[in-house]
């Protein structure tokens, strides 16, 4: 396992949840950042995702579980979702990516899914704004 990273930010997210985690959405950054944990804690960017992994394979964590990230254009889908960003070197149509990203993405979405009961399915968009349980 790649190393895990606790940077809490202090904005960007509701605190607490009012709905059950059931899906997994992942994002891909569209940066080549190591870290974007000065964008997520700056109260101008109103947006936050739970975890961003970088190309080393490196997951920092920006909210807990418990909370609700800003991460989606639905506001439902945040509510019940976990989030996480993955580092794509500033390209999204790029097909590099590292095994360390692959890896720790994996581990990280398998652990959500172990933890949350959350199927490791891919869901499309239907699915997943009526509310099924999987990967968004």
């Amino acid at each position: 396992m790649k190393k895990r990273v606790n940077k809490l930010i202090s904005c960007n997210f509701s605190k607490g949840r009012s709905k059950k985690i059931i899906q997994i959405t992942p994002h891909t950054a569209v940066g080549g950042a190591s870290s974007l944990y000065g964008w997520f804690n700056n109260p101008n960017t109103q947006a936050s995702t739970h975890c961003y992994v970088n190309k080393e394979g490196v997951t920092e964590r920006y909210i807990n579980d418990g909370d609700t990230s800003w991460a989606n254009s639905n506001w439902n889908a945040n509510c019940q979702s976990l989030t996480f960003e993955t580092w794509d070197r500033g390209n999204p149509n790029d097909s590099v990516r590292t095994d360390a990203l692959y890896e720790s993405s994996a581990q990280l979405m398998a652990e959500w899914a172990r933890n949350y009961s959350i199927p490791l399915v891919l869901l499309t968009k239907d699915q997943a704004l009526n509310n099924q349980s999987g990967i968004t």
